[in-house]
């Protein structure tokens, strides 16, 4: 198994590792600073550092055609400012991964009937994690959660950097399907009032 790293800018970085938590490939999620020299742009053609997630992905449980259509769902319509922190870019690491962001933004153009998509595409020189207060930045907010999954589990760094850390910070986001997040508890030697507390945070979201 050969796993994947594939860094994404979409928007408040908080946000978008949740979104893409759930994914059932999806390994591991880290939120930082990226920054790249550009290559193509249909949107700001701005260099300037981008919030982002460093994504590790499984491609044997989730192609990179999943990750990507996650990704681009409702790509914002407003250009957003030159300077922007919170835009659009792919940051590809080698040619391989160009090429398929290529085809990535050809397709989103041929569906938008050539409407112009706002995407920067740009080849990855650095990726600064952001502080440990941001990582799995909702999951955080829940000590009590953090303290019965220590039992089992181990210290919280540990859970952070976990795939179940990664899915239960999606879950309570109110991401992925009921059926994933049912089995995903299943798992669990959580008592039954702790587990209704992440169902209802679920379907509260």
């Amino acid at each position: 198994m050969k796993l994947q790293n594939w860094v994404l800018a979409r928007g408040c970085y908080w946000g978008v590792e949740a979104r893409f938590g759930v994914i059932p490939g999806v390994v591991s999620t880290e939120v930082g600073m990226a920054s790249g020299t550009l290559i193509e742009s249909t949107s700001t053609g701005t260099e300037k550092p981008a919030e982002a997630v460093c994504i590790t992905l499984n491609p044997e449980i989730s192609p990179v055609s999943e990750l990507l259509a996650v990704w681009h769902e409702d790509l914002p319509v407003e250009l957003p400012a030159p300077d922007a922190c919170y835009r659009a870019a792919l940051f590809v690491q080698d040619h391989e991964q160009e090429e398929v962001a290529r085809e990535l933004i050809v397709t989103l153009q041929q569906a938008h009937c050539g409407r112009e998509i706002h995407i920067d595409l740009l080849q990855l020189e650095s990726f600064r994690p952001a502080q440990e207060r941001h990582q799995k930045f909702l999951l955080r907010r829940f000590s009590h959660l953090l303290v019965a999954l220590e039992a089992e589990h181990g210290p919280r760094d540990k859970i952070f950097a976990s795939q179940l850390g990664t899915r239960l910070n999606g879950f309570l986001a109110g991401h992925g399907r009921f059926e994933e997040l049912r089995d995903t508890l299943d798992t669990l030697a959580l008592d039954a009032e702790m587990k209704d507390f992440i169902y209802g945070r679920w379907f509260d979201a």
